[in-house]
């Protein structure tokens, strides 16, 4: 049985923006986490799902969708301790996150070594980034681990911040390099028919947008740190006006960060422009499939090092729509010149070497000096923008390759199937390094926890320590139902073995810890000896037992 463990469940962020557009707001990595998840439910042709036990928020829930429960048949909920019985099997650890340090804490837990773990970068330009790569020397990582990067530039960008850090570090071999992990290059994934153009003339229609009107449409983030400052096409479109009377720019998308949609409407009312402008902040899903079909030019001018792929442009291509986009970081990946649209010049700034330390944190709600003087070419963009709005058929042109591209490179089913290759190497590569090793390495991924906070209590003990039932252990084994109440989460404790526990209690006088928990499983039981010792020390902590110090107490 291949067995997949996703270490994540994403809540559905598109339905969250629908429900409360001023509120939440969309980050790439959030939608592509959510989205994944949903793609590999669809395609992917491993026999198990493996999710960590979260709480349900109030809405939003993946669970609640049909999609998991037509696949409810391979979907399992596990609690962290239940990972332990998979040291067996043939299991992948995923997660939709840079955060693959996490999972070999999971790792560790199942006893396997050669299991291999995957993650994805997002964005890198954090100024705390090069902290969570030092993170990463000291998570025992093996070389079958892998960072997926979803595009060329964003594993240039990594593999430069792994040099860093490399360099940084005093190593006792000169030569040796802590990280061994994987760059391979996957791009983000898309359900491609979702954006296939179906009843254009309602969209537009519904939009109010004329019969002959050219719709140039920009979706993503109106944000100038983390993803692109809209005043400059604002700016160029004041130019393109004068000379294309049809021609109409609709700026979409979450405004929640900066809360631009004022500014950018008053520079378009400064330059003439503003009757020509539609601006829709936190639109909801149809609204946003509903533009996409209906526009006929996509523009995304990027001057954000937070973008590493962008996944609007895969949405663009999937609509048919030919491509503007800023030649910067994976748009170069995604938009061939020429073909399925133009990547526009881009300048990075010269400054002193003290800028690094002002230039701003990567925050995407902090200021960012480098991304407020990035330059996208705006005479270049012009000139795209007019090649495209007076040329229909070169539209159609740029546009039919983007969609056979999209289709063909960026669709879901695409990406799974390489993923799915990938682990499958990963899992003969780790087996072939030899099973169950035990890793070499500087893992500072666990520690004592009673080396550490051991004095934070009156008293250590160990499971030989002896225990009694109480007068209320007493008085709840008559009342077995009230066990369920200290039963929870119930992916840990079991009001049955508290019963028998208490049980072999009452029968048996003194026992200790140790004999109680062997006591508690059955034949038919799993074996799980921190679990069985948890539901000893759980009685104890309820008053349900107690210790020979503690009646020692209570007798003076």
């Amino acid at each position: 049985m291949r067995t997949l463990y996703f270490h994540y469940l994403p809540s559905d962020f598109e339905d969250l923006k629908s429900l409360e557009p001023d509120r939440t707001t969309l980050f790439g990595a959030n939608v592509y986490g959510s989205e994944v998840f949903q793609a590999l439910l669809r395609h992917s042709s491993y026999d198990r799902i493996l999710l960590p036990e979260t709480p349900r928020p109030p809405y939003g829930d993946l669970r609640d969708s049909a999609l998991f429960a037509a696949n409810s048949h391979r979907i399992q909920t596990v609690a962290e301790h239940e990972m332990a019985a998979l040291h067996r099997e043939h299991v992948i650890l995923v997660t939709p996150s840079i955060n693959i340090d996490e999972l070999v804490h999971i790792r560790s837990v199942m006893e396997h070594t050669a299991t291999p773990i995957m993650g994805v970068i997002h964005s890198l330009n954090y100024t705390s980034q090069l902290k969570w790569v030092l993170r990463l020397v000291f998570s025992a990582l093996e070389p079958f681990d892998v960072l997926s990067c979803s595009s060329v530039a964003g594993q240039h960008a990594l593999r430069k911040m792994i040099q860093l850090v490399e360099d940084a570090v005093a190593l006792s071999e000169p030569s040796a390099s802590l990280l061994r992990i994987k760059t391979p290059i996957i791009p983000l994934g898309l359900e491609t028919e979702r954006f296939r153009c179906r009843d254009r003339e309602n969209a537009r229609r519904r939009l109010s947008i004329g019969e002959n009107q050219c719709v140039v449409l920009y979706f993503g983030r109106f944000s100038p740190t983390s993803k692109a400052d809209l005043l400059p096409l604002i700016t160029a479109f004041g130019e393109l006006v004068r000379d294309s009377q049809e021609v109409i720019l609709a700026l979409a998308g979450d405004d929640t960060e900066w809360y631009v949609t004022e500014a950018i409407r008053g520079l378009a009312q400064e330059l003439g422009c503003a009757s020509r402008l539609m601006l829709i902040p936190n639109p909801s899903r149809a609204v946003k499939d509903q533009l996409y079909i209906a526009s006929d030019v996509f523009v995304s001018p990027v001057d954000s090092l937070q973008e590493t792929f962008g996944i609007t442009i895969i949405e663009a291509m999937s609509a048919g729509l030919p491509v503007v986009a800023s030649d910067w970081d994976g748009y170069r990946d995604t938009v061939i010149h020429e073909q399925t649209g133009f990547l526009i010049p881009t300048l990075l700034p010269g400054y002193p070497d003290r800028f690094d330390e002002i230039r701003g944190t990567g925050n995407m709600r902090t200021a960012d000096l480098l991304a407020a003087t990035t330059t996208v070419s705006i005479p270049a963009l012009i000139s795209a923008l007019r090649a495209l709005v007076v040329n229909p058929d070169l539209r159609r042109q740029f546009g039919r390759a983007g969609e056979r591209r999209a289709r063909e490179v960026y669709d879901w089913a695409v990406i799974i199937k390489q993923y799915e290759e990938l682990w499958q190497h990963l899992k003969e590569e780790a087996q072939h390094a030899g099973k169950d090793r035990p890793t070499v390495g500087r893992s500072l991924n666990s520690y004592s926890y009673r080396g550490v906070f051991g004095h934070y209590a009156t008293k250590n003990e160990d499971a030989q320590m002896e225990v009694f039932i109480s007068d209320i252990g007493r008085q709840w084994i008559r009342r077995p139902d009230l066990l369920s109440h200290i039963s929870n989460p119930k992916s840990l404790f079991s009001p049955e073995y508290f019963r028998r526990a208490l049980t072999v209690a009452l029968d048996g006088g003194a026992s200790t810890v140790a004999d109680l928990a062997s006591c508690i499983r059955s034949h038919e039981d799993h074996t799980d000896t921190i679990r069985e010792l948890a539901h000893v020390w759980r009685l104890l902590k309820y008053g349900l037992l107690e210790t020979a110090d503690l009646r020692t107490d209570l007798h003076k």
